[in-house]
């Protein structure tokens, strides 16, 4: 756990073997910065997302995709605010 924050992210094995999208989506994701990292609200606007999950899910399986986002945001940013406050106390500490 204490190596993670420390250390890039290695990202993708064989990048060469996803497409660009998916490698800058991957990229994205593995900011080890929560400052710089974007908000899981602004990763749903990833072209990756949305020409590859969104538009691609389509009657029920689109309305399943939306409400299962919609639930976990909540979480995802308050998971988010936890950590940015255990960080703040880190910095206060140094």
């Amino acid at each position: 756990m204490f190596i993670i924050p420390r250390q890039p992210p290695k990202g993708l094995s064989q990048p060469e073997k996803w497409s660009q999208q998916f490698n800058n989506f991957v990229s994205r994701c593995l900011i080890v910065d929560n400052k710089q990292r974007p908000t899981a609200k602004e990763l749903l606007l990833d072209p990756f997302i949305e020409e590859n999950i969104v538009k691609k899910a389509s009657g029920f399986g689109r309305s399943v995709l939306k409400k299962l986002v919609n639930e976990s945001i909540h979480q995802i940013e308050m998971h988010r605010k936890t950590q940015n406050d255990e960080s703040d106390d880190d910095e206060h500490r140094n």
